[in-house]
């Protein structure tokens, strides 16, 4: 189950960056409900899925790094290491409104 929530996790953070370049608002609205939803889930279990928002925190995706960043910040699980990886992610010009989605993300948290 695990590994299913890591996959599914993914697959919808791709889905909603790729909506968020082609303007695919409803598309991507509902991919970021399903992350807000996997989020709320995994803030609720913390400690059995401990070892999911590791493997989450550590993705090469940045944009599974900025959603599952609400997890982390929320519950000041690893925070230093999320707030480093927020930043180099909001420093990449190659990410446009990903990158900018990481600098807000900071700046509503006073991170910044």
């Amino acid at each position: 189950m695990k590994r299913n929530l890591v996959d599914q996790y993914v697959h919808y953070a791709e889905m909603q960056m790729e909506c968020t370049f082609s303007g695919n608002y409803k598309k991507g609205n509902r991919a970021s409900e399903k992350l807000f939803d996997m989020n709320t889930f995994l803030k609720e279990n913390f400690e059995e899925n401990r070892e999911i928002i590791d493997l989450l925190i550590e993705s090469s995706n940045p944009n599974v790094c900025i959603w599952i960043s609400d997890v982390s910040l929320d519950l000041q699980y690893r925070a230093d290491k999320v707030i480093s990886i927020l930043k180099n992610i909001s420093k990449r010009e190659d990410l446009g409104l990903i990158g900018l989605n990481a600098e807000m993300q900071l700046k509503t948290r006073n991170l910044l």
